[in-house]
């Protein structure tokens, strides 16, 4: 979360630095900005679940192990 938090604040601090030099193209750096924030959040989204998905095997092969499926 922290990491996310600060990505997306230096992203925006960037994004408003770039709107200040280039005020002609505003709405291309908003548009790029949260493009660039929806597939930073999807790529942390995903590697957080694979560790989860990772676990969820695991426990799958040791209960057929186990003799419980």
């Amino acid at each position: 979360m922290q990491l996310s938090l600060a990505h997306n604040l230096t992203e925006r601090v960037i994004e408003r630095e770039l709107t200040r030099r280039y005020p002609n193209h505003r709405k291309v750096f908003r548009v790029i900005g949260r493009v660039e924030r929806i597939v930073g959040a999807s790529y942390l989204s995903i590697a957080l679940s694979a560790r989860h998905v990772r676990q969820w095997q695991e426990n799958e092969r040791l209960a057929r192990q186990l003799g419980y499926k």
